[in-house]
């Protein structure tokens, strides 16, 4: 029996053309099977409820910021979390009647505001953040776990108002 040693680029290259008639084979086996699990991946794609929650991502994301922008700086954070989570508990009961937002998007609205009510007084994006830094082993700068969150323009209103009213007693 003759044996040659294959190189490495010949090994891959007999590896990959073995690798790629198997997977054709297969799907020549089934093509029916095939088509019918695209067709049921674009039928889900298409029943997903895009727009309500969209709105309800979106009007999550304005309510959050505007309560954090109306309550002064110097509150307790737990001020922040009371109001988010009232609000994202009010809602929910009552957007999920809204047809076009739809059931869908007012949970969405809900457990958006309700999540960042609760990572206000318990950080565990910060903790999630830190963790997956040391696993990757570099500091992660994107992603949802953002830790601090940039002043939104009505906080930074707010918080030249109330040092403009400070100013304005002392004198």
């Amino acid at each position: 029996m003759d044996t040659k040693i294959l190189t490495q680029d010949e090994f891959l290259a007999k590896l990959n053309d073995s690798t790629k008639a198997m997977i054709d084979a297969r799907f020549a086996e089934k093509p029916v099977e095939t088509a019918k699990l695209n067709a049921s991946i674009i039928s889900e794609v298409k029943k997903f409820p895009w727009v309500g929650v969209m709105v309800g991502g979106a009007g999550a994301v304005a309510t959050t910021e505007l309560i954090d922008g109306f309550i002064p700086a110097g509150k307790p954070k737990y001020w922040n979390a009371v109001a988010k989570i009232g609000v994202g508990i009010a809602g929910y009961m009552m957007l999920k009647k809204v047809k076009f937002i739809g059931s869908e998007g007012a949970l969405v609205f809900g457990a958006m505001n309700v999540f960042d009510g609760v990572r206000d007084v318990v950080p565990f994006d910060t903790y999630i953040q830190k963790g997956v830094s040391t696993l990757v082993g570099h500091p992660v700068t994107a992603g949802l776990a953002q830790g601090s969150k940039p002043l939104s323009a009505v906080a930074q209103a707010n918080k030249i108002l109330t040092s403009s009213q400070m100013m304005a007693s002392r004198s």
